[in-house]
């Protein structure tokens, strides 16, 4: 289910990855489970790499986009870890309420196979 996700977000990301950016808040996953996110970045590729950056100090490998926002605003993660499965990760970035981003968050850990998805992080991005 993940190696699914991570392949489909890595086409959408280089649809995004054209455009003039100030992403400030970027997600990235490893097909191990492992994950990083910032936020408050000033460009795109900053953003990415951080991302990339604290996936790899977590324990990730070959760690790919799974989403970045340009806007700011609120973000959440929300995590799928039941036992015996993949991890199943979904996001919500640059949403003008917690609930909102929370809401996508969990809407695309289901969409994307995880069962018992629950909010691992929140964060509200006002830099820039």
């Amino acid at each position: 289910m993940l190696l699914r996700s991570a392949l489909l977000c890595g086409g959408v990301l280089a649809l995004l990855a054209t455009a003039p950016a100030q992403a400030q808040s970027a997600v990235s996953i490893s097909l191990n489970g492992a994950f990083g996110f910032v936020f408050g970045s000033g460009t795109a590729e900053e953003a990415i790499y951080n991302a990339h950056a604290q996936c790899t100090e977590r324990g990730g490998t070959n760690c790919t986009t799974l989403v970045f926002s340009e806007d700011r605003g609120y973000g959440a993660i929300a995590l799928s870890e039941e036992e015996d499965t993949d991890i199943v990760i979904g996001a919500g970035l640059g949403f003008s309420t917690p609930e909102m981003a929370a809401e996508r968050a969990l809407a695309e850990c289901i969409e994307r196979g995880g069962t018992g998805c629950t909010i691992a992080h929140t964060w509200l991005d006002a830099e820039g």
